[in-house]
């Protein structure tokens, strides 16, 4: 089975110079940009006509989104056909991502081990435990094709209403998420992916879902500081090597841009105020948070210069 890749569909922003492979010296500025995007991957087929996009355009990889790939085996054949096509066509091996959190975030289900979600470890409040289950799913992704494991999440799931977090969470005490997500990154990372913290500055205390619409989230910049950010601080202090933005209005810091699009929330906290020093990935950006607000050509132009 081969595979096609919808070149604008979904995408994720990727932006930090260390995470660029060092032969790109000898590629166009084109070819630089295109470096800085997952796209969708969906359906099958590499054609002509897409191979040749993507040889003139080497987009740093794939993100496996939606169930166009239940089962592992079909997800193992398209890895495979994605990293020959990468080395046969230009100067490095693709990034290929994915959610695979446990419960209804679960790209694949068959196949594979179905773990239970975050919540349930934090009920359990085993360390030891967690880092067990973040091994046993970084090695199954890992054996499949998968370097880039979106997760784990580090909102704080303080309010009951919230209808994207919920079971995702390990729970609503600071401590308890800090200490589990680094017990389930060191697991993931034990099989050699990078670990993708989400959602800064924090999607916990939120009443919207951001596939739908975009959240505000109506805390002080103290409150922010001194709370919901307290799990990427920790893991920023301890070797953090990727961290997601979130699509979360946070009026007492940038009232006019979501955590994504926002230079405030992207370099003057994460990068300069916790001295973030690795990879930064946009949520989403075919989300409705965004579509409903912003133009994409717009979305992208602030999503790289937040970072800038």
């Amino acid at each position: 089975m081969n595979y096609f890749i919808t070149i604008i569909s979904t995408l994720i922003l990727l932006v930090s110079s260390s995470f660029i492979h060092a032969s790109s010296i000898n590629l166009t500025i084109e070819q630089k940009v295109a470096q800085l995007f997952l796209v969708q991957l969906t359906d099958p087929l590499i054609n002509p006509s897409n191979s040749r996009l993507l040889s003139k355009y080497p987009i740093g990889g794939f993100v496996i989104i939606g169930n166009q790939f239940n089962n592992a085996k079909d997800l193992l054949l398209c890895t495979q056909t994605l990293q020959t096509f990468a080395l046969k066509s230009h100067f490095s091996s693709y990034w290929i991502a994915i959610d695979q959190e446990g419960d209804s975030v679960s790209r694949i289900k068959q196949n594979i081990t179905l773990f239970p979600p975050a919540m349930a470890l934090g009920t359990i409040q085993s360390p030891i435990l967690t880092q067990s289950v973040g091994s046993a799913v970084g090695s199954e992704l890992k054996l499949l094709g998968v370097n880039l494991f979106l997760g784990p999440v580090l909102d704080i799931n303080t309010n009951p209403q919230n209808p994207v977090i919920g079971v995702r969470s390990f729970g609503n005490h600071v401590d308890i998420v800090t200490k589990l997500s680094q017990s389930y990154r060191k697991g993931i990372e034990a099989n050699n992916l990078l670990a993708v913290l989400k959602h800064f500055p924090g999607h916990g205390d939120t009443a919207i879902d951001s596939h739908l619409e975009l959240p505000s989230i109506n805390q002080t910049a103290d409150h922010i500081n001194l709370f919901t950010t307290i799990p990427f601080q920790h893991h920023i202090n301890h070797q953090a090597k990727a961290i997601m933005t979130g699509h979360l209005l946070v009026p007492s810091i940038d009232p006019n841009y979501p955590a994504s699009l926002s230079k405030v929330i992207t370099t003057d906290w994460l990068k300069k105020r916790y001295q973030f020093r690795g990879l930064v990935i946009t949520d989403d950006l075919n989300m409705s948070a965004i579509k409903k607000t912003f133009f994409l050509t717009s979305s992208l132009y602030k999503g790289f210069f937040s970072r800038s």
